[in-house]
């Protein structure tokens, strides 16, 4: 089970086409319906009426975007409490460069920047 699984079936789920949500999750088609394949393959059940031409839940599907949106919005909230424990939320940078910029534009960039501001004068 992926994650990106429910964030596209929650995508199909908000009526849109096949075709136009995996637009929107930035997928083509086919693999955006493997996906949603995917899902339904490890669920056991089928959540999209495939036989109409437009696209609508299956009884199964309709419970499973609350299932699908709860569990986003727990994982998310989740990880921003275990962050915010570990004291990685957003105060903390991580910056990655080559050894070329390491060496030749942050020696000169940090005197300037407010981090090392505070942390020499605090």
């Amino acid at each position: 089970m992926e994650l990106m699984w429910l964030e596209d079936f929650l995508a199909l789920a908000r009526g849109e086409s096949f075709s136009r949500a995996a637009e929107t999750r930035g997928v083509t088609q086919p693999a955006f319906s493997r996906r949603i394949r995917a899902l339904e393959t490890w669920l056991g059940v089928v959540l999209v009426d495939r036989d109409t031409h437009r696209i609508s839940l299956t009884a199964a599907g309709s419970r499973f975007v609350e299932v699908a949106d709860a569990t986003l919005r727990t994982l998310e909230h989740g990880r921003r409490e275990v962050r915010e424990i570990a004291g990685a939320s957003q105060s903390s940078l991580r910056i990655t460069a080559t050894h070329a910029l390491s060496l030749t534009f942050f020696p000169s960039w940090l005197p300037h920047s407010s981090v090392h501001q505070s942390r020499r004068h605090g």
